[in-house]
């Protein structure tokens, strides 16, 4: 799956993004960060956040997902993989809520996506 996100909100962009992934399944999300130039950002020394709830107003400490990342697959070419492993996604089953934020080296805190997010039970139930 592979997401274009966007650092600044100076353009009228939509986060609003929804998402379906397979519950009990190791998922990967591509994600590719943009700038207002539509150029990729270099997101080297940047933090990315990835955060599943039941619904929006409920506790961070409550959070079925709460994944840091500081390692990515291209920071040059703002390329970030957010891996769901397939025991992060074991008990969820339905809709949740999701949010990507990303902290650049100056602090300054983005929202880049958010939405709705649906985990599917596979077929096999494996």
């Amino acid at each position: 799956m592979k997401l274009n996100l966007y650092l600044t909100q100076e353009k009228e962009l939509k986060i609003q993004q929804d998402l379906i992934l397979r519950a009990k399944n190791t998922n990967i999300i591509n994600c590719y960060i943009y700038d207002e130039d539509d150029f990729y950002v270099n997101i080297t020394g940047m933090t990315v956040y990835f955060m599943v709830k039941e619904q929006p107003s409920d506790d961070d400490d409550n959070a079925k997902i709460d994944i840091e990342i500081t390692d990515f697959s291209d920071s040059q070419n703002g390329q970030v993989d957010i891996e769901l492993s397939d025991t992060d996604t074991e008990d969820l089953e339905g809709n949740y809520v999701y949010e990507i934020k990303i902290k650049d080296t100056e602090n300054k805190i983005y929202t880049i996506a958010e939405g709705n997010i649906c985990f599917q039970r596979s077929i096999s139930g494996i």
